[in-house]
């Protein structure tokens, strides 16, 4: 049996990790959204003291009132199955609501580091974050149906357009693939092709212009009326913004491998210092002393985030057989790709490249952790730590990855990290990167 005041410390960590962790057991629940009074009351967003005993709903309390709630507002998930939460819930009356359950379904990291945000604050970080999901989420359906429209031009009997060209048998046939596809995958969002991608950027580069302007009318999206009403509040930089949609695209057409590591940490590690440095303001005034500091560490900080996601990705593009390995990488172990599309982690080469791209990730988490050193380790104005909680998720892949003798195909890695709530809610505690 644990002493009542370390059960009392750790129910807020166990309760992120019964909500986050795959858990499939009927009498657990998953936490209520941040908006509620028990996700404000788990995670104090000012402190860094160890939560009491009058801030910590009791076991009976937190069953009684998820009694009161519908099956449809506290979803339970198989492991390894995405979040179950509606895209749909809240609307341009409820934008708060909308962008938080977008989150919470799209962007589980983000979610989990939510509960230690200001409750006010974390609604306009919840717009900021809405806003990317739904970025990339147009992204990626865009680039998984220019994929599928090769292979069905590749498998199936169409005839190819004059000259058999591919690229003029996409464009006259693309319509009809396009409709194979939404059947086939289900695929629920309108980006279809490039044409339709660079319109719904428009859309959001428009909107960002109203919010951002006086006398033009806010779209009624829900995400972007969220937006306006943090520029009200805080003089978040419109440049961050536009860097998320201005960065998309410009990847969207590239093809997944940079030329060296250098080159891609340099093309995407700006979204996510977007997403780091952006938010700032939300925290901390731009006239702060310590606000140029802390932007530089976020930077190294957006670096091993960049990384991070360069290595995720790849099973994922493996399938597709593509390979995001930079080609400096590939050529300095020798790897070829087709190899590494038959033989997986066992191809020639792979872990060594996996290991060289990992170990710089690293460099970065451990650049920004001497950068904080002057204030023995911790995060220097401390309202500023939860931006620093993304670099936890990052940091705990690594690990894991580590453990799997840098094999980014293990299935170790696709596995719920259970570790990882009682990690971020530790490290706010400490106030240490």
């Amino acid at each position: 049996m644990r002493p009542p005041a370390l059960r009392r410390a750790l129910a807020p960590a166990l309760r992120l990790t019964r909500g986050h962790a795959g858990c499939s057991n009927p009498h657990h629940h998953h936490p209520p959204t941040p908006s509620s009074s028990s996700a404000s009351s788990a995670a104090p967003a000012h402190t860094h003291h160890s939560h009491s005993h009058s801030h910590t709903p009791t076991h009976a309390h937190v069953h009684s009132s998820a009694a009161a709630q519908t099956p449809s507002a506290l979803p339970h998930r198989t492991p390894g199955a995405a979040l179950n939460v509606p895209t749909t819930a809240g609307g341009p009356h409820e934008s708060a609501a909308y962008c938080a359950s977008l989150v919470q379904r799209l962007d589980p990291d983000a979610w989990l580091t939510s509960y230690f945000w200001p409750k006010r604050e974390r609604d306009w970080w919840f717009a900021i974050r809405a806003f990317n999901a739904l970025e990339e989420r147009n992204r990626r359906s865009s680039l998984r149906l220019q994929h599928m429209n090769k292979l069905l031009l590749r498998d199936t009997l169409l005839p190819r357009a004059p000259g058999g060209h591919t690229r003029a048998s996409l464009k006259l046939y693309s319509p009809l693939t396009d409709n194979l596809q939404l059947e086939l995958h289900q695929v629920t969002t309108t980006v279809s092709q490039p044409a339709i991608a660079a319109m719904r950027l428009q859309f959001w580069r428009d909107a960002l212009s109203a919010i951002y302007s006086d006398n033009k009318p806010v779209p009624q999206h829900p995400v972007a009326i969220a937006l306006a009403e943090m520029r009200k509040a805080r003089p978040v930089m419109k440049y961050y913004l536009s860097q998320m949609i201005e960065v998309r695209a410009k990847t969207l057409s590239l093809p997944p491998a940079s030329p060296s590591l250098e080159e891609y940490i340099t093309t995407y590690s700006p979204l996510a210092g977007a997403l780091l440095q952006g938010p700032l303001p939300i925290l901390l005034a731009p006239s702060d002393a310590g606000t140029s500091h802390i932007a530089h560490t976020l930077s190294h900080v957006a670096n091993l985030l960049a990384v991070t996601t360069l290595l995720r990705g790849m099973p994922q593009l493996a399938a597709k057989r593509q390979l995001a390995i930079p080609s400096d990488v590939l050529a300095s172990h020798g790897v070829v790709e087709e190899q590494v599309f038959r033989a997986g982690a066992e191809a020639s080469g792979l872990k060594d490249a996996v290991f060289q791209i990992a170990t710089r990730g690293m460099d970065e988490l451990i650049t920004a952790r001497t950068d904080l050193k002057s204030d023995n380790g911790k995060v220097v104005p401390a309202q500023t730590m939860p931006l620093f909680l993304a670099a936890v998720p990052a940091e705990r892949y690594l690990q894991r990855l580590e453990a799997a003798d840098f094999d980014v195909f293990s299935q170790e890695l696709q596995k719920a990290d259970w570790k990882l709530a009682p990690k971020i809610w530790w490290t706010y505690q400490t106030g240490k990167l």
